[in-house]
């Protein structure tokens, strides 16, 4: 499951408000989303690009 809010995005490892997840921020000119991947035990940093 996913939510988008504005420039935020939220992906879910299973139901919503699971401990599993991302949380991204696109850039202004929506070609890259920031975050973090969240997991019991760990998460990394993340950089998503659109390729053309």
């Amino acid at each position: 499951m996913y939510e988008l809010d504005g420039d935020s995005l939220t992906i879910w490892g299973g139901q919503q408000g699971s401990p599993a997840y991302y949380k991204g921020k696109f850039s202004a000119d929506g070609n890259q989303c920031v975050g973090r991947w969240v997991y019991p035990g760990g998460g990394y940093t993340s950089t998503i690009t659109k390729v053309s």
